[in-house]
């Protein structure tokens, strides 16, 4: 079982390989022998840590909806802001302004994608999915809000009051229908039934009722001897009572045959009938959740601190629930077990599973980390393993078809302890030597050493020398660094592919290095051999891109050249030599390179389909690889890549409901080789192209963003980091103003940030 999430609010510095015993170079039999004693000690030694945010924790989730077809997810979260997740995405895809105080409740509207929130300040706002700009404002509850229910029209929404009151409010009429006073002093909690409409509450003063949701009028009560604290009513009538006593008590339609049952240390908090009416999910104050079936509970977990919502899923596959520790949790109805942690951060979400696999975005992932007493990974570095692309509606759907790993707080080996010398401080001739040796303390063996100059990987090939086995490891290399600053960096990789933190040294030379150049290269393919494959943009795009970095005045530097392959130049092998032609871009040149047409995964490879592409080949033809990518960006010189795809489904080659998996191999892409990637389609979307913008949504997007509007810091410059963040929070809006679709795209950064464009023109 998934441990606890721990929230916590500073952040944790400590890097694997200090936290280890650190050891001196080893050049004699001696020396080596006591290296062998140390390790056959530590074979035993694990890293056995538990989950934490370390940065970016948006504290509490104070409620949740879901869809009725279940879409759509909405919390409303500690921050301020309310979250909106796309549950077949995998992704949280909206993030909105809750107002001055913290939203306490949401309710869905009825077969609807529209939902209710009620803020800290007791304003009434009606959302919809497809148009988050414009919010319905109602007004403001006449009393704090206790909880909030809609009937079954879905233009009429109940409200309960702190002071034990029951307020009815009409959508359309944006007005008050009705009021009365339900129960004493206290809050009030509601329930609706879809069988007649019947509107039941629940109050501090033990009291179970049942109105008339028109007229106010009482139809049948039920008395408790303890404070009712949650209440849930299935169609057929059945009412489930949450107790102060931490008692679930289930009566019938009439409210009579109570079934009691002890479950929760302190109040529940939350109930959620199944549809089938089969079982009960309940969460409480003590942070557990239960499910009571044949008046039997079973408890399936826990979170760290009190539940604030519930909700069983349609198929009764699974559960969600929320708590005041700020995740949502997924839960296997069948087996009782947790599925998947839901974490929304400041800077954006995760998902997590049992076994530590995860997804999420690059801003929230560098802010989550395993820590053990002794050493912290940050979650990325169990990528090669344990990433894995929409791991929400992979798990959602039962797919058998994620990647096989290790379960992380059961113990997995240390990753090596990386040293890194240079030979000199200074460069000599603008070149210096660098010695890294990464050597395991554990039993997880050395599988791989990685050296990076300013962010971007350097070639094993270019290692003057390597020594070492698996225990073991030291690699020389001659670095061209000029004469400015250079920081160098190194990792470590164990068998199990763990990566180590890394280390880092800066060489500084006499004077500043001399300014680089920009190399661009740009690929776009409407026309292909295969005419089915014909688009309309992919051409046009390109030829913006390249007239973007020839005419504009903002590009930060001076061209040193531009490619170009547009149609029938585009061929895989003319694609492979163009990027080839770029290994001569000396170090502190900045290459782009664009590509502009067909897209496709298969498995967790994704491929661009070239012009001469030949998918009905027996392997298909014409597809330029992922791995094939990654391995010609790692040869090139340049510390500064940048890679833009745009790129759509083909529909041909595999089920386009498939596509989410080739965005493993381009995060690995990015996060191996020190590159910033940002690519225009993500998982189930086709990439949007549009007559009245003159461009597919990405490159417009791209387009606007160089041209200055992603220059968040406001400090005249647009960044590759800053790129990635406008093209990212930029298309969805775009593809739901122009085209009422869904398009968001992905970015991956690693390495060194650098400035692309200037945001005004000189």
């Amino acid at each position: 079982m998934m441990r606890s999430i721990v929230v916590v609010a500073v952040t944790f510095w400590v890097s694997l390989a200090s936290a280890l015993p650190a050891f001196a170079q080893f050049g004699s039999r001696t020396q080596n022998s006591r290296f062998k004693e140390s390790v056959f000690r530590n074979l035993d030694r694990v890293f056995k840590p538990k989950l934490v945010v370390s940065r970016g924790a948006s504290g509490p989730v104070n409620a949740m909806g879901v869809s009725a077809d279940e879409h759509y997810l909405v919390t409303a979260v500690g921050d301020k802001t309310i979250r909106i997740w796309d549950l077949w995405l995998g992704r949280e895809i909206a993030r909105l302004s809750g107002g001055a105080a913290a939203v306490s409740h949401v309710a869905m509207v009825p077969g609807q994608n529209r939902f209710l929130t009620i803020g800290g300040d007791s304003s009434l706002v009606v959302w919809d999915v497809a148009n988050l700009a414009n919010p319905l404002k109602l007004g403001a509850a006449l009393v704090p809000a206790s909880d909030v229910v809609f009937l079954n029209d879905g233009a009429t929404v109940a409200v309960g009051g702190v002071d034990g009151s029951v307020t009815l409010w009409s959508i359309p009429e944006r007005r008050i229908l009705a009021n009365w006073t339900a129960h004493g002093v206290g809050n009030v909690r509601l329930a609706i039934s879809s069988a007649g409409g019947q509107l039941t509450s629940a109050g501090a003063d033990g009291a179970v009722r049942t109105w008339d949701a028109v007229g106010g009028k009482l139809i049948v009560e039920k008395q408790f001897e303890t404070a009712v604290t949650a209440l849930a009513v299935h169609e057929s009538g059945s009412v489930a009572v949450g107790g102060a006593d931490g008692s679930v008590t289930v009566l019938d339609r009439n409210q009579a045959n109570p079934r009691r049952v002890e479950m929760h240390e302190g109040a529940v908090t939350a109930l959620s009938f199944a549809p089938s009416g089969e079982h009960l999910i309940s969460g409480g104050q003590d942070g557990g959740i239960f499910m009571l079936r044949d008046g039997k509970a079973t408890r399936m977990g826990k979170h760290d601190k009190a539940v604030t919502g519930v909700q069983s899923g349609q198929g009764e596959a699974f559960s969600l629930s929320v708590s005041a520790d700020g995740t949502t949790r997924l839960w296997n109805l069948k087996t009782g077990a947790e599925m998947l942690l839901m974490i929304s951060t400041t800077q954006g979400w995760a998902v997590v599973d049992a076994k530590g696999r995860y997804d999420g975005n690059e801003a929230a992932l560098s802010g989550i980390d395993w820590q053990a007493e002794d050493a912290v990974a940050n979650i990325e570095d169990f990528a090669e393993t344990h990433y894995q692309a929409a791991l929400l509606p992979r798990t959602l759907k039962g797919e058998g078809d994620l990647a096989e790993a290790r379960t992380i707080v059961d113990g997995v080996a240390y990753p090596p302890t990386v040293s890194l010398v240079p030979n000199v401080t200074a460069p000599v001739d603008g070149k210096v030597t660098v010695e890294v040796t990464a050597e395991d303390n554990s039993g997880g063996g050395v599988s791989e050493i990685r050296l990076y100059r300013n962010g971007k990987l350097v070639s094993a090939g270019k290692a003057q020398s390597r020594d070492g086995g698996q225990q073991r490891r030291v690699e020389r290399y001659e670095l061209d660094v000029g004469n400015g600053k250079t920081v160098i960096t190194a990792t470590a990789l164990n068998k199990d592919r763990l990566e180590s933190r890394p280390q880092t040294v800066t060489v500084s030379g006499g004077s500043p290095d001399k300014p680089g150049r920009i190399h661009l290269l740009t690929v776009g393919v409407n026309a292909y051999q295969d005419k089915s494959l014909n688009l309309f943009y992919a051409k046009p795009d390109a030829v913006a891109i390249d007239g973007f970095f020839d005419q504009s005045r903002q590009v930060v530097a001076p061209m040193a050249r531009r490619l170009a392959l547009l149609d029938e130049q585009a061929t895989q092998h003319g694609i492979v030599q163009a990027i080839r032609s770029l290994r001569d871009a000396p170090h502190e040149d900045l290459i782009v390179i664009y590509l502009a047409g067909h897209g496709v995964s298969v498995e967790d490879r994704w491929f661009f389909i070239s012009h001469d592409a030949n998918l009905s080949d027996t392997p298909p033809q014409g597809l330029l690889s992922s791995d094939e990518m990654k391995a010609e960006i790692e040869a090139l010189n340049a510390d500064r890549v940048l890679l833009l795809i745009d790129t759509c489904h083909s529909g041909t080659l595999v089920d386009p409901i498939k596509d989410y998996r080739g965005m493993k191999s381009l995060r690995l892409l990015a996060r191996t080789v020190g590159t910033h990637v940002i690519a225009a389609t993500d998982r189930t979307q086709s990439a949007i192209e549009l007559q009245r913008l003159g461009h597919g949504i990405f490159t417009y997007a791209l387009l606007a963003g160089l041209a200055g509007k992603a220059d968040h810091l406001l400090d005249g410059a647009v960044s590759a980091t800053e790129l990635v963040r406008y093209v990212e929070e930029s298309v969805p809006a775009l593809a739901r103003e122009y085209a009422d679709d869904e398009q968001y795209p992905t970015g991956f950064s690693r390495g060194m940030d650098f400035a692309i464009s200037n945001s005004s023109k000189n």
